[in-house]
């Protein structure tokens, strides 16, 4: 794509905006980032609930759940392990002929992570933080990390 084709910034948010209000006009509430439910939906009754979660394939309803990604490209989640699949299909193909997972990449969270990915699922689902929600959860001051001053 040429970026002189591209929208500026300012015209990328008027954009946004637009679509914005004209789905909240046809009954669609924000969820958060770049989703839309109407207000039965499953989606808008757990943001309702505070029981709305994001990962990395979208929003759902279903925290904490174990994803097996399959294919090339894909993310997988167990317990605090992600894992990315090789990028191309041979690399793929090898691994599995060979009995081998075809993970491209891997991380498993500390402590630390998993406090910092509670703070952002509250704050891209719900649109607010709970210190402490997070203090109970964790057994840790936030101010220490994220000073209110």
């Amino acid at each position: 794509m040429n970026a002189a084709d591209m929208p500026s910034a300012e015209v990328k948010l008027d954009i946004l905006q637009m679509i914005m209000q004209r789905l909240q006009e046809a009954g669609y509430i924000y969820i958060g980032m770049d989703h839309f439910a109407r207000s039965d939906d499953e989606l808008a009754i757990a943001q309702s609930e505070n029981k709305l979660y994001r990962n990395f394939q979208g929003y759902s309803t279903h925290s904490d759940c174990d994803l097996v990604g399959l294919w090339i490209t894909s993310i997988g989640r167990v317990a605090d392990c992600y894992v990315q699949n090789v990028k191309d299909l041979e690399a793929y193909d090898t691994a599995i002929q060979q009995g081998a997972l075809p993970v491209f990449s891997g991380l498993v969270l500390n402590e630390d992570d998993r406090l910092r990915r509670a703070v952002i699922t509250q704050l891209i689902c719900h649109f607010s933080l709970s210190f402490r929600q997070i203090e109970q959860q964790y057994a840790f001051n936030l101010e220490i990390i994220f000073p209110l001053n």
